[in-house]
């Protein structure tokens, strides 16, 4: 399962952080896209978002959310 489709996953999520976490990574991942000719490289992704994971293995949920770095990206690009 690639990034897109647990991002897209993650936005189902019942709590409305970890909804609002996905939809800023989706912001990060498509500018990244956009800047590197439709690719996301990993070199890039981990400064700007991190991944956490609650409970353990097999029944593991993990999401992903901005960095500070990632924040501050996001604000850039929406001035």
């Amino acid at each position: 399962m690639g990034i897109t489709e647990k991002l897209k996953k993650q936005l189902n999520s019942e709590n409305e952080n970890i909804r609002q976490s996905a939809k800023d990574c989706i912001i990060i991942a498509e500018k990244l896209k956009e800047l590197d000719n439709g690719s996301v490289w990993s070199s890039k992704w981990h400064v700007l978002v991190s991944m956490r994971i609650k409970g353990r293995y097999p029944n593991c949920e993990e999401w992903y959310e901005p960095t500070e770095i990632g924040k501050i990206f996001i604000k850039g690009i929406n001035s």
